[in-house]
């Protein structure tokens, strides 16, 4: 660093100083103590409540917001890959379509874990 401005404007070239000036300057920007009065709160206006967004995600709309993910690339937050998703989309909706329906008494279906459908991989080895 070249140069700092102390609160008075004078500049300090001293390093220790320098660093006693930074350590002032985010004390005092981050230890302010905030104040929000009833007065701005109550002049924000409020948004209307978006009650669609409740409503889980229809079988379309998860299968069209899949389809569209691109393979290849890093998996999300949920540390799930794009390949893993697409290639366990049909059995989902499988599954789906399963829970949808109900046995021939009228009573509900018992519900159960979709599993994933393994890969066929070739069992002879590759050399590298």
């Amino acid at each position: 660093m070249t140069g700092t401005k102390s609160a008075s404007g004078d500049i300090i070239t001293d390093r220790s100083k320098q660093m006693e000036r930074w350590a002032e300057h985010y004390q005092e920007l981050y230890t302010r103590e905030n104040t929000i009065t009833n007065a701005a709160i109550g002049s924000i206006d409020p948004h209307p409540v978006m009650e669609e967004l409740d409503v889980p995600p229809s079988v379309e709309e998860l299968s069209k917001a899949i389809d569209s993910l691109t393979c290849g690339r890093a998996p999300g937050s949920d540390g799930i890959p794009p390949e893993v998703l697409k290639q366990s989309l049909p059995g989902c909706r499988a599954e789906h379509a399963d829970r949808q329906s109900s046995n021939s008494d009228g009573s509900p279906r018992k519900q159960g874990l979709g599993q994933l459908q393994k890969r066929k991989t070739s069992t002879s080895k590759k050399s590298f």
